[in-house]
């Protein structure tokens, strides 16, 4: 009997397809990955746009997407280039 499942990791332009065995949380998912440079306080975490806790566990099939925070606001993006 096979005690892995199938997850993905996303994390800006970096895809990672990973076997973990079951019961996994996102944290262990994520250490297991060896995603470089991940800050928790300042980085949320979510499956397929919903944000979870790292204790989540994993089902198979889930895409877990780590958020990145924004650099500027879109709005004021938005505003400078029309200004510009």
């Amino acid at each position: 009997m096979n005690n892995k499942i199938a997850i993905e990791i996303v994390a800006g332009q970096i895809v990672l397809d990973l076997d973990v065995a079951i019961g996994t949380t996102i944290l262990d998912a994520i250490k297991i990955s060896k995603m470089p440079n991940i800050d928790f306080d300042k980085n949320n975490v979510g499956i397929y746009g919903k944000i979870v806790a790292l204790t989540t566990k994993v089902q198979a099939g889930d895409r877990i997407e780590i958020y990145r925070p924004l650099l500027i606001d879109p709005k004021q993006a938005r505003l400078n280039r029309a200004n510009a």
